[in-house]
């Protein structure tokens, strides 16, 4: 058990693929023994500004106070198979993150500072004041994207060093219009971008689970 690093997981509501998402993740969580925590209730006095799920990921040391480093994991974020620990890669002593894989194959920015996709973020503890005040500033927010653009607006303002890790840590499922090379060779495959609904996220996912556990 790595006795450093913990695992929030926002998994709030039956959102279709729930079970299966849930299935997939401890499974690859257990066997790499890496202790994790699935929030399933949106507490609202944490959650105040009553924001969507997304933004919670930044008041994760609120969710679980702990000296721990907190790595926040998508719900629709999934590894290919069990032969990858990702914690090979974390710099314990900065943010974490992967570069937005739709940003490296396309040439288009909503927001001139978007680099880092928010399907994973670690959080030293050390950065928690940080992260919380991009909650209590900009959340619920009006752009797209939830509280990307702003984390992303926020970190470049303030110079944040971001450890970027492997782009196939955090690879986006493209449009059918874009070459899927990136998110085929993926070691985590991150069901969102190209995504037509929610059916079709919960048919992929599905899809998914059948060949992990095969």
């Amino acid at each position: 058990m790595n006795n450093s690093i913990l695992i929030f997981i926002i998994s709030i509501g039956d959102l279709g693929y729930t079970k299966y998402s849930e299935d997939i993740l401890s499974d690859y969580f257990n066997h790499n023994n890496i202790e994790h925590f699935f929030l399933k209730k949106d507490d609202e006095f944490i959650n105040y500004k009553k924001a969507h799920p997304s933004w919670l990921k930044l008041l994760s040391h609120k969710y679980i106070t702990t000296d721990k480093f907190i790595l926040c994991w998508d719900l629709d974020l999934l590894p290919v198979n069990k032969d990858f620990n990702i914690l090979n890669h974390i710099d314990l002593n900065k943010i974490n993150m992967c570069y937005d894989t739709g940003m490296l194959l396309t040439n288009f920015k909503f927001n001139s500072n978007f680099y880092f996709n928010g399907g994973l973020i670690g959080i030293p503890k050390e950065e928690r004041v940080f992260m919380e005040s991009v909650y209590n500033t900009y959340a619920p927010g009006s752009i797209p994207s939830y509280e990307q653009y702003y984390l992303n607006d926020c970190i470049a303002e303030q110079n944040k060093n971001v450890n970027r890790l492997p782009d196939k840590f955090n690879s986006l499922y493209p449009p059918s219009n874009i070459d899927k090379s990136i998110f085929n060779n993926a070691q985590n495959k991150h069901y969102t971008w190209g995504i037509k609904n929610n059916n079709h996220r919960t048919d992929l996912i599905k899809e998914h689970h059948k060949l992990y556990f095969k």
